[in-house]
Parts: structure tokens; C-alpha cells; sequence
């Protein structure tokens, strides 16, 4: 891997699961933890000052009819990858969140390499937020 970085928010409802993951991610070293929220709201709110390039999304902190929250953040910030944290692991559940919008899913039971390997996959694909804002100007 280049020097690049991956600047990552965490949205997640379970304090203790998104402290776990992060004490995690923070070993890794292409990602730049950049914050922490437990709500979509907040989420939202703070999208603007943080500029992340991936945010980790709890489902569950999510308003009813998520697919329309997944749409707002894709229109105010298009260079942003939303990936799910869930708790389903399987082929079926994982094509529904990518259809609904997420760029990927992560399972919570997976083991920090699992989770690794995931996120180098969004890490591959993307283009910093920063440098697409570069270009368009």
C-alpha cells in the first residue's frame, strides 16, 4: 500500500462496539479515524467539517426508510463510501444493502482481518474526497 490514507468516521449506536473498533482500526495503517458519532443525525451534521472519505454506518442508527438517508448523504457528499455494519453475514442480506445504497457491508462478528480485507477492497476503489474536489474545481 501507497502512503495514502483513508480518512474513516464510525457511526455506531453501541458504544462499547464502536470503542472495540476503533481501539481495532487505529492499528491499521492506511486508516486515519477521524471520528465517532451514534447517531445518522449527527452523522449528517458533522459530514460537513469532517470531509470523510468512508463511514462506517451502523444500520440501526439509521431513521426508518434508510435508503432515502443513504440518498441525501450521497447528494451533499458524492465522494463518501457508506458501508454497513450489520450484523447478517450472508450473500443475500449483504446484495440487499447494496442495493439500497451502500457501497459495502461489513459483519460485525467478523475478526479484525476479515474486517481489514473489506475495507482495503473500498481502500483499492477510491479516490480521496479531497482530490476529486481538486479536479472539479
Amino acid at each position: 500500500m501507497n502512503k495514502r490514507t483513508l480518512k474513516m468516521m464510525i457511526c455506531d449506536m453501541n458504544d462499547r462496539f464502536s470503542h472495540q473498533l476503533s481501539s481495532l482500526l487505529s492499528q491499521v495503517d492506511f486508516i486515519d479515524l477521524i471520528g465517532n458519532t451514534r447517531t445518522y443525525s449527527e452523522t449528517s451534521c458533522l459530514l460537513h467539517f469532517m470531509e470523510p472519505d468512508v463511514i462506517l454506518m451502523d444500520i440501526s442508527a439509521l431513521p426508518d426508510g434508510y435508503p432515502g438517508a443513504i440518498h441525501f448523504i450521497r447528494k451533499q457528499h458524492p465522494g463518501v463510501k457508506v458501508v454497513a455494519l450489520t450484523m447478517f453475514n450472508n450473500e443475500i442480506e449483504r446484495n440487499d444493502l447494496t442495493r439500497y445504497g451502500f457501497d459495502a457491508s461489513i459483519s460485525r462478528v467478523n475478526d479484525l482481518d476479515q474486517i481489514t480485507d473489506e475495507l482495503k477492497k473500498v481502500y483499492r476503489n477510491h479516490t480521496p474526497v479531497r482530490a476529486k474536489k481538486m479536479v472539479a474545481a
